[in-house]
């Protein structure tokens, strides 16, 4: 019997080794950019003036005249195992007066080195180079189709601090380039006088299931002028409409452009463009969508147009807009804010059931002077939610800094630190101006990630925020810093750290499911009188839930005023380790990480309760920290913006956490058949000579 023990005991150590030799040691590895040998150059250039559209001839080197684009393309490949964290992408435009200059790119992350390209930009005569704002597109995981980019980024980081992009997965599919433009920029040596031409895209019109009419307007500076339209279902656009002369002159010119064999209910993007000889200008790229095959029918989500703003002024305008109920009882809005991200509503109303466009118009007060804000019309019916052409407005007023300052803004410790998630806390005074605040996190004084951004009003008074950061790696140092940002600037608060837990949060001699009941945070912004109207009381149907488990976690939102609250929209921002599967209530935006409910007007001692069903991630392990948020913003009688925050932490219980990671490094190490060779081998090598053939010899002595 001892004999058989032993052998047993020598078989297993025998599949630990085993086990030991190809398994991976997570960690060990490190993520690695661009060095296969199929890979594009990090950083390449084009002469987007003279290859547009799906002409684009990209290369090491460019050659360029006064008024003409560049455009650069930074390309990313994660071609390690490893998950590239916090990436970025960079480049370097150089600054003065220039003939023949070298342009670098750059990709990096926080577990990866840094990799770099250089590319040559060669002038007819010393000029200067410039970013183009708005003209940044992405394209992850290999698509050929630009995505919005995260964090509500406009673009202008990429030769700033650098573009996120995101934690990369290894291997082709997830391979990925951002685009944008430069322009060579006129330094006084064509001609003494004049510029180039002033250009302001506006909303479409006749929009059918095919076609559409771009508008715009154009100022040509004195100078002979050419005009046209971009458009595209991308924002690198890509099909041109007719050139047009618009003259000579220096008033402003309306330009028309015949947007042609679209297809229906599709997004297309659309801009604005005209040239000189001093130069080309771009217009702000906008869109719309076109008509969809069932038009009119009983079962279609609601049609909604943004219109042109009225009555601007220096602290104040008017949106407009349009909106069709296509026969369903229709709610409609106004999303706004200072970048095309917004975070602010306006003029939640009901619209009716009809057939026909009705007029849609809010007037929105306390914004900034001399400040470009971003609007489009919302519209909802149980079909689903439409959003109109995002537009652009520019309040009066000469000088922004003379009215107004920069937000204050102070990071404070965290708390709530479990082994994979932390909620960060801080304070931020708005300074007066509508002002939006998120958090820069990461594994380095780099941060490289960033927190949802959310709107925080434009009180004049301190009021506390808060961010989760979920699927963190146990026993880590983090560091954050609190940011806010309103229309004279940003503002940065202290770094500050927290090191995630590096044992389980249970005892371990507790056996079974855990039993750790869920905590509740609440976080309030109070008005100027410190009275709060709103309140938000989170639960979640399993006080332990297993990895694997479906969960419904309700959020309950109360107005606790005689008077109503307009504007109302919750957010509720689910972990990482949680995806979104339904809702009680149609959300407006919903994701894997964040559903967004516009809510509207809550009477006066009102009541209502949302529900959300996840499904938690079966990689979870047991002991691992839940963290669920929901934010309720909105106007109280006095119309003053504010906002109530409410966290529930719940523990993942034992039940099938252990037995999921078992299953998954089980899975990791057959999936590879190698391996399974080799075990196999020895496995049967094993068996047979400790039972089969000492069995036979031992018949042989008898």
């Amino acid at each position: 019997m001892m004999n058989i023990i032993k052998k047993i005991i020598v078989i297993i150590l025998s599949l630990v080794v085993v086990t030991g030799i190809f398994v991976p040691t997570a960690g060990v590895l490190a993520a690695t950019f661009n060095n296969d040998a199929q890979d594009h150059p990090t950083l390449r250039v084009s002469n987007y003036t003279r290859n547009p559209g799906g002409n684009i001839n990209w290369s090491g080197s460019v050659s360029a005249n006064a008024g003409e684009v560049l455009s650069f393309i930074v390309y990313y490949h994660n071609t390690d195992s490893d998950i590239a964290n916090g990436t970025t992408v960079r480049v370097q435009l150089p600054s003065g007066t220039f003939t023949s200059t070298t342009v670098t790119g750059e990709v990096r992350a926080s577990n990866a080195a840094t990799v770099n390209s250089s590319v040559s930009v060669n002038l007819t005569s010393g000029q200067s180079m410039s970013f183009i704002p708005g003209s940044v597109s992405w394209y992850p995981d290999g698509s050929a189709t630009s995505r919005a980019l995260l964090n509500g980024q406009n673009g202008s980081e990429i030769v700033s601090n650098g573009l996120f992009v995101g934690d990369i997965s290894g291997g082709w599919s997830t391979q990925g380039y951002v685009i944008f433009r430069a322009q060579i920029t006129n330094n006084g040596v064509i001609g003494t006088s004049g510029s180039a031409p002033i250009v302001t895209t506006n909303s479409v019109f006749s929009v059918t299931q095919a076609s559409a009419v771009g508008h715009g307007v154009v100022n040509p500076n004195n100078l002979i002028t050419t005009a046209w339209f971009e458009y595209g279902t991308t924002q690198s656009l890509g099909s041109i409409t007719g050139y047009q002369n618009a003259g000579i002159g220096n008033d402003s010119i309306n330009i028309t452009g015949y947007f042609h064999a679209l297809a229906p209910n599709t997004t297309y993007y659309y801009r604005a463009v005209a040239q000189n000889v001093h130069g080309t200008t771009y217009g702000t790229t906008m869109s719309f969508m076109t008509q969809s095959t069932d038009y009119g029918s009983n079962d279609s989500a609601p049609f909604v147009y943004t219109s042109g703003a009225s009555s601007v002024a220096v602290n104040s305008a008017v949106f407009n807009g349009s909106v069709n109920p296509n026969n369903r009882n229709t709610n409609a809005w106004f999303e706004y804010g200072t970048t095309q991200s917004l975070g602010y509503t306006a003029g939640y109303q009901a619209v009716g059931s009809g057939n026909h466009a009705s007029t849609l118009t809010s007037a929105v007060y306390n914004l900034a002077p001399n400040t470009t804000y971003y609007y489009r019309a919302v519209a909802q019916n149980a079909y689903g939610t439409t959003y109109g052409t995002t537009m652009s407005v520019t309040t009066g007023g000469t000088s922004v800094n003379s009215y107004g300052n920069t937000p204050y803004v102070t990071t404070y410790a965290a708390q709530s630190v479990f082994r994979n998630s932390a909620l960060i806390n801080g304070n931020v005074n708005p300074n007066r101006s509508l002002t939006t605040s998120w958090f820069d996190w990461g594994a380095t004084t780099g941060f490289g990630s960033r927190t949802i951004i959310m709107p925080v009003g434009q009180a004049s008074y301190t009021s506390s925020y808060s961010a989760v950061l979920s699927g963190l790696q146990a026993n880590t140092t983090y560091y954050y810093r609190a940011v806010a940002q309103n229309a004279y600037g940003t503002t940065y608060g202290n770094t500050l750290s927290l090191t995630t837990e590096g044992a389980a949060i249970i005892p371990v001699a507790v056996t079974g499911t855990a039993s750790v009941a869920p905590r509740v945070i609440v976080v309030q912004q109070p008005s100027e009188s410190g009275s709060v109207v709103a309140l938000l009381t989170p639960s979640i149907d399993k006080k332990n839930p297993n990895a694997g488990d479906t969960v419904e976690y309700s959020i309950q939102y109360r107005n606790e005023s005689n008077s109503p609250i307009t504007g109302a929209t919750l957010k509720i921002d689910l972990p990482s380790e949680v995806t979104f599967e339904s809702a009680s209530l149609r959300a407006s935006t919903s994701t894997d990480g964040m559903a967004i409910f516009d809510l509207g007007t809550i009477a006066g001692n009102t009541q209502g309760v949302i529900t959300i069903k996840a499904t938690i991630d079966r990689s979870v392990d047991a002991d691992d920290a839940l963290i669920f948020g929901a934010t309720m913003t909105y106007v109280n009688a006095q119309k003053q913006f504010q906002s109530t925050t409410a966290y529930l932490t719940v523990v993942v219980g034992s039940g099938v956490a252990g037995l999921a990671s078992l299953l998954s490094v089980l899975g990791d190490l057959f999936t590879n058949w190698f391996v399974d060779l080799i075990l196999g081998l020895l496995i049967g090598f094993g068996i047979y000579h400790f039972f089969v053939r000492q069995k036979e010899e031992e018949v042989i002595i008898k």
